[in-house]
């Protein structure tokens, strides 16, 4: 008897038992860091909703009326059976529920590609055990190919490649008296000097040279002016096209300033 009574005892014990002890686990992503962390916060937002709860308790109630009904209508047809053998499995669903769903954990997120890591709490100790042990699994099978490969996955996972090309391409230098005074300089000293050039300079611009600077530098004229916009000058000052370029404060020396792009080499 009191063997029979070992399961149901333990079961009762799992259900009036105190708060879980918290899991916690690691998960590591390659370059999908914001990706991976706003669906484990997605996640614990969901199953933190008492209406969740409720639902989960309506099933449960369900379950327990659907398992007396067949218990009962069995035994009206005169099979044998155990008129409380039907809860437990109720029973034991509810003591898996508050173990492992209603008491939840944290996730520690890591991203050796892009060097990152937050922890997100709240989720669930069912999802930090299969979460961290399919990722366990899936470092392990990472590492082994690294070990023989010429690339390392972290090098060219969720696209880092195409990310890195995407973000210097679309990236903007947020200085507008440089911008204007180059466009200022390219439509009034570049583009007379590539409508007289005979040496192939527009060709070379667009598709051959590997060191703008130099063909910048070929467009300075002394008798050609083009307006030139130092810092916070709105308004601008008439400079010959060889001052602009070379002068005082000019395009040369603003253009290979670090503190112009700092902005954009840290985005």
């Amino acid at each position: 008897m009191i063997e029979k009574m070992k399961a149901p005892a333990a079961i009762v014990l799992m259900l009036v038992a105190g708060p879980a002890l918290a899991m916690d686990t690691d998960f590591y992503t390659y370059n999908g860091f914001s990706e991976t962390v706003a669906a484990f916060q997605r996640l614990s937002l969901i199953l933190s909703d008492n209406t969740f709860l409720i639902f989960a308790g309506i099933f449960a109630i369900a379950a327990v009326v659907f398992g007396a009904a067949s218990t009962g209508y069995k035994g009206l047809t005169g099979e044998q059976v155990n008129p409380i053998a039907f809860l437990f499995p109720v029973l034991l669903g509810l003591a898996i529920f508050k173990s492992l769903v209603s008491h939840t954990g944290t996730v520690h997120i890591y991203d050796p590609v892009r060097n990152a890591y937050e922890p997100v709490g709240g989720v669930p100790n069912l999802i930090v055990l299969i979460a961290g042990a399919l990722n366990k699994f899936e470092r392990g099978m990472i590492d082994i190919v690294d070990t023989a490969s010429a690339n390392p996955y972290g090098n060219t996972a969720g696209a880092i490649n195409f990310a890195l090309v995407k973000a210097a391409t679309s990236s903007e230098v947020k200085d507008w008296y440089l911008q204007q005074s180059l466009i200022n300089y390219y439509t009034r000293c570049g583009l007379p000097h590539l409508g007289q050039s005979n040496s192939g300079a527009r060709q070379r611009l667009m598709h051959q040279s590997t060191d703008l600077m130099n063909e910048f530098a070929e467009w300075v004229n002394a008798a050609r002016t083009t307006v030139y916009h130092p810092p916070s000058d709105d308004k601008g000052e008439v400079r010959s096209c060889t001052e602009a370029w070379s002068g005082a404060g000019g395009l040369a020396s603003r253009i290979v300033d670090p503190g112009v792009f700092a902005e954009v080499t840290h985005s």
